[in-house]
């Protein structure tokens, strides 16, 4: 039975579900920025934000992060 247990473990670890949700802290390392700055631009309504009832976790949505990262994008035009 223990056996069992861990091949599903296993199993779940290989085939994870893609995390929609980010914390501060992971949309940080997932911008190249740093925390501080994932802050303040929550604060100048940059990024919408996610906060449970009673919570303090602000939580980002990775779609969100995205569509930021693509309306930075910029190329040279010789």
């Amino acid at each position: 039975m223990l056996a069992d247990r861990g091949t599903q473990r296993d199993h779940r670890m290989s085939n994870p579900v893609p995390k929609r949700l980010l914390t501060i802290k992971e949309a940080a390392q997932y911008l190249s920025l740093s925390v501080y700055s994932v802050r303040e631009m929550i604060w100048r309504g940059v990024f919408p934000y996610i906060k449970r009832e009673g919570g303090r976790k602000y939580l980002l949505d990775i779609r969100d992060l995205d569509e930021f990262i693509d309306s930075q994008k910029a190329s040279y035009a010789a």
